[in-house]
């Protein structure tokens, strides 16, 4: 009997000791790793909600180990991501790159072999719209949401741009997360005063004439897509046949549509790559983005996301999902990039003026499956009008 009470006061006298080393309080479990850059504390008994689901997806990532990604961006972007991500996550991500036609050309042969590689497929619109969706390669993508930012209504009214997820599809397999003005005109301010150039109009003042250069407009890209959208939104096809009559240069090489305008060889580039514009700025070339007072249309660029079926790691491609859309995801791509996010809440301090969006001006969203999927078919138009085979 003595030792049984012996017994009871040595557990009752340990247990009061470990009470006092943690001040009465029940132990927890490890903080998850959540996306945007938050650590929460939650009790191992009591988890719950969307952290419950997170963790849920998060241990068996981890097992998954790795995930493959289709990135149309360059290097600038994909190292930052996969890095922050693997560091984060301690999940690999085997980062493809190409355009957008390859990478859908890529996994459509690859699934003719028989061959399921791909998890998620990022970049612009109009592969996923054209390529992916019509051969049945994606899943919605609502699913794999996780974070409120994504699901809760009330956080998306804060978060988003307009407050609402912005799909590019009615059926939601392609997301945006990008929209930043299209650029259509650059000038050279040693040839240019910018009050010379406020409306698509003042392309046809004779004074212009033989010293523009564009991309060219009938080509998937920035050219086909100033050509496409100004003509079907903001101007129409009798615009661009009295500007071929400026006869402007017409270039497939992004670079040299930008040299030519540094080197003052011209005064107006039309429809250039912004990344090349603003590696030209550093460089010290006077060079100033307009936009017209007619309004501009909005620009995804890279910024699309799709999850492809049969993925073979499904929850490592959840994680990457609802990373890369928090704020902290998002920050790092904007900020990679130099483009506007559609999240409100990512700062915009460290953007180029020419693109984020003002407010008081007129956009126009025309990213969208009915009009991308007829796009190419105004190409011929634009070949007539300026005689381009």
């Amino acid at each position: 009997m003595k030792r049984v009470l012996f017994v009871f006061l040595v557990v009752s006298l340990f247990s009061l000791l470990q009470a006092c080393t943690t001040g009465g309080t029940p132990r927890t479990t490890p903080a998850p790793a959540l996306p945007g850059g938050s650590s929460i504390s939650v009790p191992g008994s009591t988890v719950g909600g969307w952290e419950k689901e997170w963790e849920q997806t998060l241990a068996p990532a981890k097992k998954e180990g790795r995930l493959v990604v289709y990135f149309t961006a360059g290097p600038e972007v994909r190292n930052p991501l996969t890095k922050a991500f693997q560091d984060k996550y301690g999940i690999a991500i085997e980062a493809l790159g190409g355009s957008g036609r390859e990478i859908g050309e890529k996994i459509l042969r690859e699934r003719k072999a028989g061959l399921f590689l791909a998890d998620i497929y990022q970049g612009g619109a109009t592969t996923p719209l054209s390529i992916l969706k019509p051969n049945g390669v994606l899943d919605p993508l609502e699913p794999a949401f996780i974070i409120p930012d994504l699901k809760d209504p009330e956080a998306i009214k804060k978060v988003w741009w307009e407050g609402k997820l912005t799909w590019f599809d009615p059926d939601h397999k392609v997301f945006a997360f990008l929209a930043y003005p299209r650029p259509w005109a650059v000038i050279n301010t040693n040839l240019v005063k910018p009050e010379e150039l406020k409306s698509f109009k003042d392309l046809l003042n004779p004074k212009w004439k033989g010293k523009i250069i564009m991309s060219d407009p009938v080509s998937p890209g920035p050219g086909g897509k100033f050509f496409s959208v100004t003509a079907s939104f903001i101007m129409n096809m009798d615009f661009f046949r009295d500007l071929a009559k400026q006869d402007p240069v017409i270039s497939r090489d992004g670079r040299l549509v930008v040299d030519g305008l540094a080197k003052e060889k011209y005064a107006i580039s039309l429809a250039p790559l912004s990344e090349i514009v603003a590696e030209y700025k550093r460089a010290g070339a006077p060079l100033i983005h307009l936009q017209p007072v007619e309004g501009a249309s909005l620009a995804t660029g890279h910024g699309g996301l799709a999850l492809i079926n049969n993925a073979p790691h499904p929850n490592a491609s959840k994680i990457f999902i609802n990373w890369l859309l928090s704020k902290e995801g998002i920050t790092l791509f904007s900020k990679s990039n130099d483009v506007h996010s559609l999240r409100e809440d990512v700062s915009t301090d460290f953007l180029s003026a020419e693109g984020v969006r003002q407010p008081g001006l007129k956009y126009y969203w025309t990213d969208q499956e009915e009009f991308l999927l007829k796009e190419t078919t105004l190409y011929a138009q634009g070949r007539e009008i300026f005689g381009i085979r």
